[in-house]
């Protein structure tokens, strides 16, 4: 049962006495290295510079803060992130390993190393470097998405819906998970749950590509209007999208179709 605080402690004299204790500590502490004062100083300058996105100052200071203290894992991350900022990711991939080095358990570093490797379409690279976090704990949602992702692409997609699953479970306002799961069931032939993650996806984000599927599905179901309603929605988004002209095919198909019913 916690007592009631002190009167003395509510009086002047009281906060007195804690002021004095506060003072002592500090002074028993001693005054601070010059070289821990000029390592402070540089990283939080760099993090200043960082927070303005001047990220070539930044790096300037990071670098200078390095010199003085190699062996601070939080510094090579912040250096590997400016790095990644500037699209300099070779030397972005040496620094988080220079993060492992110092902190073997930092999951971050492991998850954005995958995250470079999974940008450049190197999906084993990148596998190698989610399972390696795996180990230590549970990752960010959206390396969940990239796993599911990488096994989809793989067509493993039990395993791809394991890890789809994970993210909209740990981030139920994420699109790209949604539309990741409604790949999965699409291949599986669950059309009916399929439909419902895309629909989730588009009123989350939109993201263009489950517009699209769902003209697909619903060309394929013979729902032609429906389909159009989506063909039209996925072009007005993305009109030059990498899907833009199998959409406008489609369409042309629909409208063709219409035309010659009409007759």
């Amino acid at each position: 049962m916690l007592r009631p605080l002190c009167p003395l402690f509510l009086s002047g004299l009281g906060m007195r006495i804690i002021f004095l204790v506060l003072i002592l500590s500090i002074a028993s502490c001693g005054p601070k290295p010059p070289a821990e004062i000029r390592f402070l100083e540089h990283f939080n300058q760099g993090e200043d510079m960082f927070a303005r996105g001047e990220y070539q100052d930044a790096l300037a200071n990071y670098r200078r803060a390095l010199k003085i203290n190699d062996k601070y894992s939080p510094l090579y991350r912040r250096i590997a992130l400016t790095l990644e900022h500037l699209d300099m990711l070779d030397s972005a991939i040496v620094y988080y390993e220079g993060a492992i080095v110092f902190d073997p358990k930092d999951i971050d570093s492991y998850q954005r190393v995958g995250d470079i490797y999974f940008l450049r379409n190197m999906l084993n690279e990148a596998m190698s470097w989610y399972e390696r976090a795996l180990d230590l704990g549970y990752l960010r949602p959206q390396s969940y998405v990239k796993l599911g992702t990488i096994y989809n692409a793989w067509r493993e997609y039990d395993q791809a819906g394991v890890y789809f699953k994970y993210a909209t479970v740990l981030d139920s306002t994420n699109a790209e998970a949604f539309y990741g799961l409604g790949l999965v069931e699409l291949a599986r032939d669950d059309t009916s749950s399929a439909i419902v993650s895309f629909d989730k996806a588009v009123e989350l984000g939109p993201v263009a590509k489950a517009t699209y599927m769902l003209g697909l599905v619903c060309f394929k179901q013979d729902k032609v209007e429906e389909a159009l309603k989506w063909f039209d929605v996925y072009l007005q988004l993305e009109p030059d999208g990498e899907l833009a002209s199998e959409a406008e095919n489609y369409r042309k198909t629909i409208v063709l179709r219409q035309g010659t019913q009409g007759k």
